[in-house]
């Protein structure tokens, strides 16, 4: 049994693939009001440890070294939590951008709680395996490192062959893509939510003390 078919994604993996947003300039979308503070909402509404990883690096753009020093967190664990601060805030985007609806206090509360996100069974990987493609479970581990240009040669060409195969894996990637922008363009805006002055605090605390 083949595990994939060109241009279809691996097969079985994925319960839903995601569908693309087709937004050609990011930031005359994400700039309206409405949609900053729909991402500002989505911010609010993610678990603490979550909210303070991802403001730091996608909002006040600090490297994962300085977030780790700043939290006093490991680099897996603030891995996990990016990946799934954006998740979360990517599932929000995508009930408007598809549905073109404010999603409620309620269905934001379920966004919050499926936290999962991604292909069904792991299973044998290919990597596991010697084998340089990746599956989809693979491709999304270092999915995020893929964004901010921090593959090194060998993962890098296993993804780039994943991305070409996965259309589902490939159009994940767009949406994270995007939140991030949308995340970054959060920085500008007097509006953001409170909890980033006391984060911008440790952050010159930590500096002070390693100066």
């Amino acid at each position: 049994m083949v595990e994939w078919e060109p241009g279809a994604g691996r097969l079985g993996l994925w319960d839903q693939a995601p569908v693309s947003w087709g937004i050609a300039d990011p930031a005359t979308t994400f700039q309206t009001r409405e949609m900053l503070d729909l991402v500002r909402n989505a911010l609010d509404d993610l678990p603490d440890r979550q909210r303070q990883v991802v403001l730091l690096r996608d909002v006040e753009d600090l490297g994962s070294v300085e977030v780790c020093n700043i939290l006093e967190i490991s680099e897996t664990n603030q891995r996990v939590l990016l990946h799934r601060g954006r998740a979360r805030v990517r599932r929000i985007l995508d009930r408007i951008l598809r549905e073109g609806k404010e999603p409620s206090a309620r269905s934001r509360a379920w966004a919050s709680s499926q936290w999962t996100e991604g292909p069904r069974s792991r299973g044998p990987t290919r990597l596991a395996r010697g084998e340089a493609s990746m599956n989809c479970h693979e491709a999304i581990d270092v999915m995020d490192d893929a964004i901010e240009g921090r593959l090194d040669a060998a993962r890098q060409a296993g993804f780039e062959e994943h991305m070409e195969e996965c259309r589902a894996c490939g159009t994940y990637l767009e949406h994270l893509r995007l939140v991030r922008a949308a995340l970054q363009l959060q920085r500008d805006d007097v509006a953001l939510n409170p909890h980033r002055d006391e984060l911008i605090r440790s952050f010159e605390k930590e500096s002070e003390q390693n100066s």
